[in-house]
């Protein structure tokens, strides 16, 4: 594959700093421009026109008799009425147990089929010193762009796969082309809003704000990524298992120990949860452990975390609590979902135990606070700052809360 560069870029483009791109329909015929003109059938100019585009023939209406649609009348108990009158309003499909055990067994069959981990030396060398700076980027443009967290969880997904797959580590100055293709494969699948290309190739820039790479070469490497990958962009993941088991247990009225009932203390839980899943993608020692695994870790860690700040009535944060005690223990989550799951705890998240220790160390690292309590820096934190900078304010008391105020 031949790329159209000359020299390596000589940093990562801060996201921050460029223009948010203009949106676009997927067929890429530039900004999307929403009049009520745009949304109204085009009708013919003429009469001609209307012959020429008529498919109607003789027999219609003569040999075929069309029944004529039955109406239905809205029940008198449904409590919100339709959107289109005389029609009732379908109700939502209401996901019982069976149906999550199912997902579940299913994405754990479907993780067995992965191939992510690092087998060649280059590919593990790659693994411990340049994926996390890529990774870091990635929170950066995901944070940037506004992307969803399924976008920047299969975005590494592919990182990852190619790593193990291809048959050589690409160099240095076309790793941020490959981030690239990553994570605009990832958004094409998971966003409904789509970023142009142009906009994409202009987030790799070199120090004089001259663009790297060419539209040809991230469509290129997006050819490569996939051929690679063998097409296979909607693989399970850590968040894929951490939004399944968080479903199973907030619907299951035996489990509602697990999680806290209080709105705000729930929207905690499942914040922390999210955040330790990312924490997980910046280090490839997570990798082993697999991906359900760890979103089992995290979902432990969560509980934990959140009963450690709600029993604590000190004005110590919840972080310094979390970094004064020993690691949570995790009987009852890991018993509650193999009592939802009816899967043994050995076959949904083998080695547990080190995998939550491992999370819990990287958790007390990101929630270190500065002087005076205040959150941590930029520079404390590395390149664990794009990751704690998203879930600052829903992780972090305010100031005056720290004050006692």
């Amino acid at each position: 594959m031949a790329l159209l560069l000359e020299s390596p870029p000589s940093r990562l483009c801060d996201p921050s700093t460029m223009k948010r791109p203009q949106l676009c329909d997927r067929n890429d015929n530039g900004p999307r421009k929403w009049t009520p003109e745009s949304v109204e059938p085009a009708l013919p100019a003429s009469s001609g026109d209307s012959e020429q585009c008529s498919l109607a023939c003789e027999e219609d209406g003569s040999s075929l008799e069309l029944p004529e649609l039955a109406i239905v009348e809205p029940a008198e108990s449904d409590s919100a009425p339709s959107s289109f009158p005389g029609f009732a309003a379908p109700k939502p499909y209401v996901f019982s147990p069976a149906d999550t055990r199912d997902a579940i067994r299913n994405e754990l069959y479907r993780q067995e089929e992965l191939q992510y981990l690092p087998e060649r030396p280059e590919a593990r060398r790659f693994a411990s010193t340049d994926r996390p700076r890529v990774v870091s980027w990635l929170v950066e443009v995901v944070s940037a762009l506004s992307l969803s967290d399924e976008t920047l969880h299969v975005a590494v997904s592919l990182l990852d796969r190619f790593i193990a797959l291809t048959e050589a580590v690409p160099p240095e100055h076309v790793l941020q082309l490959l981030a690239l293709a990553c994570i605009s494969l990832a958004a094409k699948h998971e966003e409904v809003s789509q970023v142009r290309v142009d906009d994409w190739v202009g987030l790799a820039v070199d120090q004089h704000g001259n663009p790297l790479y060419q539209r040809a070469d991230l469509q290129r490497m997006e050819w490569l990524l996939l051929e690679t990958v063998e097409w296979r962009i909607r693989v399970p993941n850590t968040l894929t298992f951490l939004r399944h088991c968080h479903h199973a247990l907030a619907d299951n009225p035996a489990c509602r120990d697990v999680l806290p009932e209080k709105p705000g203390a729930a929207a905690t839980f499942k914040a922390c949860a999210n955040f330790l899943a990312e924490l997980s993608l910046m280090y490839d020692a997570f990798l082993p452990y697999g991906y359900s695994t760890i979103a089992v870790g995290c979902l432990v860690l969560a509980e934990w975390t959140a009963k450690s700040a709600s029993s604590s009535t000190s004005t110590t944060t919840s972080a310094t609590a979390a970094q004064s005690q020993s690691p949570p223990p995790v009987i009852r989550t890991v018993a509650a979902l193999t009592t939802i799951t009816g899967i043994d705890a050995s076959s949904m998240a083998p080695n547990l135990a080190p995998c939550v220790e491992a999370l819990h160390q990287l958790y007390s690292e990101a929630m270190t606070a500065g002087p005076g309590g205040a959150p941590p820096s930029a520079s404390q934190l590395g390149l664990l700052s794009p990751i704690v900078a998203r879930y600052t304010k829903l992780l972090l008391p305010s100031p005056k809360s720290r004050c006692g105020a």
